[in-house]
């Protein structure tokens, strides 16, 4: 416990001086922004802007893009010691596999959601610019936001931040994280078009629902035989279909999350100096085998010098 937090404070503020914390925020405060404006400026009549479920709504599709925001973080802490060729280092120190992971993926997952919530103000801030059409706007529900933040975004990031960071461990490759990460992206927009609420059997509607990792159709099920009025000024149902939804993929993001860090050795992935380490003589690897200790000791002395507060 004396090492969690220390390694906590560093990893969260190492993130959030990086450049890629500020991008990744000024982007979703604008895209919440723009995308409120952009509706309310086209003379929509029809249905609030703002309404409860206009936000639930979209507060569902910008999580789907969540897992780029969680891959820039999470992904990054994992594959960071390797790309820096510091992996030798920490991995040599007596540093135990749980702080080694449960503090980092907890930074990362704090500063990935700090990042991606600036939506809410940017959406808030984009109900109050003039020259808005007042017939697409409704009143301020706060509760609205609260309820999609905790339902939506808490689960749906964890849920992809989980999958960031399986792919990372496994992988220590931000590239790859990335590629894969924009492919579970596209497959997720691609099965939407293909299975359409208009598409799916109402009577199998309910087990689409539960399998939807993002709780969109569950989401779906409580106002699809809503009228302009009821959208415009209810709360969606927050029991039944969805909240079950939301445990059962909250429970298999931890499930994955306990995998990843039970399959995950601490060891070095020998992708650069196997061969290298093949050349030579037999006292060259003595003198390897005497550095390598030289290293464990040094190192020790690193990580307690860069962890410490």
């Amino acid at each position: 416990m004396k090492s969690f937090s220390p390694i906590l404070r560093f990893e969260t503020f190492y993130h959030l001086r990086r450049p890629t914390f500020w991008f990744i925020a000024i982007l979703f405060f604008a895209i919440g922004f723009t995308d409120i404006v952009s509706k309310a400026g086209e003379g929509n009549a029809f249905f609030f802007v703002n309404s409860p479920s206009q936000i639930f709504q979209v507060t569902i599709w910008y999580t789907i893009f969540g897992i780029l925001a969680a891959s820039a973080f999470v992904a990054e802490t994992f594959v960071r010691d390797t790309n820096n060729r510091m992996e030798a280092l920490i991995l040599s120190t007596p540093i135990r596999k749980s702080n080694y992971f449960s503090t980092r993926f907890l930074a990362a997952f704090v500063v990935t959601l700090l990042a991606f919530s600036s939506y809410v103000p940017g959406m808030i801030l984009g109900t109050l610019m003039p020259g808005l059409n007042p017939f697409a706007l409704g009143a301020f529900r706060p509760e609205a936001y609260a309820a999609s933040y905790i339902l939506f975004v808490l689960p749906n990031l964890f849920l992809v931040s989980a999958i960031a960071f399986g792919l990372a461990s496994k992988t220590r490759s931000i590239i790859i994280t990335y590629a894969c990460a924009i492919v579970l992206v596209m497959l997720y927009l691609v099965s939407l078009l293909l299975v359409g609420v208009d598409v799916i059997d109402f009577e199998l509607y309910r087990i689409w629902a539960m399998l939807d990792p993002f709780g969109f159709y569950a989401f779906e099920e409580n106002t699809l035989t809503w009228t302009v009025f009821q959208h415009n000024t209810l709360m969606p149902n927050l029991g039944g279909t969805l909240i079950w939804n939301r445990i059962l993929w909250v429970f298999i993001a931890l499930a994955g999350w306990f995998w990843s860090y039970r399959s995950y050795s601490m060891k070095i992935m020998e992708s650069r100096g196997g061969s290298r380490g093949s050349r030579g003589s037999g006292g060259s690897g003595g003198s390897r085998g005497s550095i390598r200790e030289q290293d464990a000791s040094t190192t020790s002395n690193f990580t307690n010098s860069r962890y410490s507060p």
